[in-house]
């Protein structure tokens, strides 16, 4: 028994290294593959944002040809905003933060002085992407990127605002995510901004101080 042990032991210990190094393989190619998803996700929506970014400079410079009280200006957003589906609204605000003009007529005359994202356009020279927040007339999940149009003087002479529609994720994600997999786009808070598959409870659930999204907003990658 003792020599059928010690023929055997060699065998077991190979086996059971092998299975430790195939085990560790793959949990290395499931990483790998978790991340590569994650970075697919992310590029897809930093094109979603530069092309909203592009949108809202054409509007930005073109906006000084219109009257704010004109009803030229609300159809020349509509007219931008159409063709883009991962624009919901196109807006523009004067400096106090009262929306003067919009490609959804109901939008006209809110008032948004008090939303970061407003106030940090005003004093940036590029585009501001907000957090998470609750809209003001149907209280659904948004983001909006908001550009300053800047005057002669280099000062903000409004505030042109894109209202992102978080639908898009969905349609992209289902061009990689595989069926057993799920994805989720979470902001700078923790706040769960988009999900697939879409569950419609947990979109603008905060989720700060799980461990998880604690080390998620730590890094960039990984």
């Amino acid at each position: 028994m003792i020599l059928a042990v010690i023929a055997v032991a060699p065998l077991l210990l190979e086996r059971i290294h092998n299975e430790e190094f195939d085990r560790n393989e793959r949990i290395e190619a499931a990483y790998k593959q978790a991340r590569d998803l994650a970075r697919q996700g992310a590029a897809s929506q930093n094109e979603v944002i530069a092309s909203a970014r592009a949108l809202l400079q054409v509007v930005a410079s073109a906006r000084a040809t219109f009257s704010p009280s004109d009803s030229e200006c609300n159809q020349f957003l509509k007219t931008i905003a159409k063709p883009a589906p991962w624009i919901r609204t196109l807006s523009v605000a004067n400096v106090q933060g009262r929306i003067i003009c919009s490609s959804f007529p109901n939008a006209i005359g809110l008032d948004i002085s008090e939303r970061p994202h407003f106030y940090q356009a005003v004093d940036s020279a590029d585009a501001v992407l907000s957090d998470y927040f609750a809209g003001t007339l149907d209280n659904s999940p948004r983001i909006t990127l908001a550009l300053a149009q800047r005057g002669p003087n280099g000062g903000a002479a409004a505030v042109v605002l894109g209202v992102l529609d978080l639908s898009w994720f969905e349609h992209v994600a289902t061009t990689f995510v595989p069926p057993s997999g799920a994805m989720l786009m979470i902001d700078g808070a923790g706040t769960v901004l988009a999900q697939y598959p879409i569950r419609q409870e947990m979109i603008g659930q905060e989720f700060k101080d799980h461990p998880l999204v604690k080390a998620v907003l730590s890094k960039s990658d990984g």
